[in-house]
């Protein structure tokens, strides 16, 4: 069964301390298009990307929180600056770089090397609502005017339901059974917003993982501290607890 997951840093982090879940699918192919500080419109972004490209057999999706943001950068209308965010972790074009995701496979790409397009790229606001720091005064200046003026709580949480809803028609069109979880619990279903009513309800509840991953690791035992991912024994068993039986169900 071929696997396509994607996700914010709960379902991108590689090999190591806090090896992410998709590592733990070990009967099966997995290609893992999640990315370190991802929104929910990238994640979107890619994994509908990918369902064209790779026509997978399963999705499973961890959301990230409605407020987070990208700000998308063209290397024609600034080549320095363009230049210069190549090098930032956060500086992002999953679509139409070079590398493809992460397959069940020996792998050396981690996560935190980021997929710069060579003409076009997303600078990922991550979760530090209002204190990035990208050292370039360009892109710092672009991301303070953003939030100042244009950020929205509400146009972010309608987005999210927006891109939720594409990825979830999408499969449906394809046939493709879909798992959907929050990755911990941030403001999604949790506030009700007049002008996303009616879409919400559109979201299909038996495509979603009655709880958040991270709140099933402290049900465990994990002892959350901020900003600390749960470490790889308790990634493990949300895997083999949660991810893999409804696999063995389908």
């Amino acid at each position: 069964m071929h696997i396509l997951t994607g996700g914010d840093s709960f379902s991108a982090l590689d090999p190591g301390p806090e090896t992410s879940w998709p590592h733990y699918l070990l009967d099966h192919e997995v290609t893992k298009c999640s990315e370190m500080a991802a929104g929910n419109s990238l994640i979107a972004r890619n994994v509908v990307n990918d369902i064209y490209r790779l026509s997978p057999d399963v999705v499973v999706i961890g959301w990230s929180d409605p407020n987070r943001f990208e700000m998308f950068f063209d290397k024609d209308d600034d080549p320095a600056v363009y230049e210069d965010l190549k090098a930032l972790p956060a500086f992002s074009n999953y679509i139409v770089s070079k590398s493809k995701g992460w397959q069940q496979e020996p792998y050396d790409n981690p996560m935190w090397d980021k997929r710069p397009g060579e003409t076009s790229s997303w600078l990922k606001s991550g979760g530090n609502y209002g204190r990035w720091e990208f050292g370039n005064d360009h892109a710092d200046w672009k991301m303070r005017l953003f939030l100042k003026n244009f950020h929205n709580e509400e146009a972010q949480y309608l987005k999210t339901i927006e891109n939720i809803l594409r990825v979830q028609w999408l499969c449906e069109i394809k046939e493709i059974p879909l798992f959907n979880f929050k990755a911990w619990d941030h403001g999604l279903f949790n506030t009700t917003y007049e002008t996303s009513k009616l879409l919400e309800s559109q979201i299909n509840p038996f495509t979603w993982y009655s709880s958040t991953l991270l709140d099933f690791c402290k049900e465990k035992g994990f002892k959350y501290k901020e900003p600390v991912h749960p470490p790889k024994n308790y990634q493990k068993l949300f895997a083999q607890e949660v991810i893999i039986p409804w696999l063995d169900k389908l």
